[in-house]
């Protein structure tokens, strides 16, 4: 019984003792990530008469959005205009340094059988930016004309998937700085400007939704885009307390495929050259002093497709309306 006892005491030491060390590399790894986070927070690779970092670890933000798709078409021998419910949704943001993790609720089509989803990430950093959205949307309808016969879509006939994803580079990183603009991560002090150069990829997706009554079932159409271009950012800062932003990066399409499905049959339709893809952004930043700041952002992309005398728009917006604090 003695040796038992003593058994059962150092089991429960040798338990304790790994315990106890578990939490000692549990606190070391949260040092460590601290520390490294810290080191590129605080890293200086940019002019401070420009650009500062608001000096606090956390910050929260509370938002707003609401976004739309769009798509247009006129020619000789078709029209349509087509979008989709207007979506908004609420957001809680909450980062630590330059790490950022939000949380979103649809505030939009309650009760509505066909509900759209959207994702969107963002990376905002001095020298590379990056943005992607992804819808889909059952809620699509508008007005048709092909030829000689009008006709409407009505919504839950189509389901609609577009996803765009864009870089950036900025080549004045020292003095401009897309993050003050779009994460608030810095602070611009003095007005600049930069060139830009960027990249593109869109992917839109069309599918006849076989529930339907509808006598086109099983039909599909994927078009694939990518595009380079470059364009100029400008952040304007009149006094400490206000940011005015706007940029327009153009990419011209390198590579398209437009690709109809029916059934076990395939038809590739060529892209006319050229065909655009547009990229813009606006904000409007207020900071009441180094905590408390407010503000609006506007993100939007459109395509332009031209074949055989018809003209294709594709657009995309988001706008956010904001308020934050930092400790």
């Amino acid at each position: 019984m003695q040796n038992f006892n003593r058994l059962l005491m150092l089991a429960v030491g040798v338990s304790l003792a790994g315990s106890v060390m578990a939490q000692v590399k549990t606190v070391k790894l949260i040092h460590k990530v601290d520390s490294v986070l810290t080191g590129m927070y605080n890293k200086v690779d940019y002019d401070t008469a420009y650009m500062s970092r608001p000096g606090h670890r956390f910050k929260i933000k509370l938002l707003t959005n609401l976004s739309r798709f769009e798509l247009i078409a006129k020619g000789k021998d078709m029209e349509l205009d087509w979008k989709n419910k207007p979506r908004s949704s609420a957001s809680i943001e909450v980062s630590f340094l330059d790490v950022s993790a939000g949380f979103s609720i649809n505030t939009s089509g309650i009760g509505d059988k066909n509900k759209d989803l959207e994702f969107n990430l963002n990376s905002y950093g001095n020298r590379f930016s990056i943005d992607g959205s992804y819808l889909v949307s059952k809620t699509v309808a508008g007005n048709t004309r092909y030829y000689d016969n009008s006709f409407r879509i009505n919504e839950g006939l189509l389901k609609w998937k577009t996803l765009n994803v864009t870089g950036y580079y900025t080549f004045n990183y020292r003095h401009f700085s897309f993050p003050a603009a779009f994460s608030q991560s810095y602070i611009q002090k003095r007005s600049a400007g930069s060139f830009l150069a960027g990249l593109t990829y869109q992917n839109h997706s069309i599918k006849v939704l076989e529930e339907t009554e509808s006598d086109y079932t099983n039909i599909r159409q994927r078009m694939d885009f990518l595009s380079v271009g470059g364009g100029y950012g400008y952040n304007y800062v009149p006094n400490k307390r206000w940011l005015f932003h706007l940029s327009s990066l153009p990419t011209l399409v390198v590579y398209a495929e437009d690709v109809v499905k029916m059934d076990d049959t395939s038809v590739r339709t060529k892209i006319d050259f050229p065909t655009f893809i547009l990229n813009g952004r606006a904000a409007v930043i207020y900071n009441f002093n180094t905590k408390y700041f407010a503000g609006l952002t506007l993100v939007g992309n459109k395509l332009i497709n031209r074949h055989k005398g018809t003209t294709t728009e594709e657009n995309k917006w988001l706008g956010k309306l904001f308020f934050g604090f930092r400790w």
